[in-house]
């Protein structure tokens, strides 16, 4: 509760000063905030603004980031339609947004698209995010796929090389998916 308090001021700080990074921030973690306190409508708002000023920056990199918020949100609410505009739009501007962001973006979309329960779009970003950067959560959200495709060996698979790469956070989530 303290925390959002403090954003709503420094929110207030940020457009009374015209400080378009932070403000973009600001937007950014609130639209993470509701997505994960389930306020997707929030969130939606929150990831709009967060790429209004992305655009009036010039920043491809917070674009995308904002891009991805937006798809996140939008599979949430099953808007399938919503999730596919903005990820053509997001794919449009990948080669400008900087490559150490590109594995988290691919895993994202992988992760919305497997929401969908569209699997192979799915696969295809996971493995994407798998080829710009070495990521355990990655190899994580594979296994769940597999799963969700009846591809046990290539599950299991995928969950030992999050195992072996991954910190103690993941592996704690892989434990978690395997003994449900």
């Amino acid at each position: 509760e303290l925390a959002i308090t403090n954003l709503k001021k420094a929110e207030d700080i940020a457009v009374s000063q015209k400080y378009s990074d932070l403000l973009y921030k600001i937007y950014l973690n609130f639209s993470y905030i509701n997505a994960k306190a389930g306020n997707n409508e929030k969130a939606l708002d929150y990831a709009s603004k967060s790429l209004s000023v992305s655009e009036q920056m010039g920043d491809m990199t917070k674009k995308a980031n904002s891009l991805e918020k937006l798809i996140t949100a939008f599979s949430r609410i099953e808007r399938d339609d919503s999730v596919n505009i903005y990820t053509e739009k997001l794919l449009r501007i990948i080669p400008q947004v900087d490559k150490n962001s590109l594995p988290l973006l691919f895993s994202c979309l992988g992760v919305s698209y497997a929401n969908m329960k569209k699997y192979h779009e799915a696969e295809q970003y996971i493995k994407k995010s798998l080829d710009y950067g070495y990521n355990a959560h990655s190899y994580y959200i594979l296994g769940g796929i597999y799963i969700a495709q009846g591809k046990e060996q290539e599950a299991w698979d995928a969950w030992m090389k999050a195992l072996e790469t991954g910190g103690v956070e993941t592996k704690v989530s892989v434990f978690d998916y395997i003994v449900e």
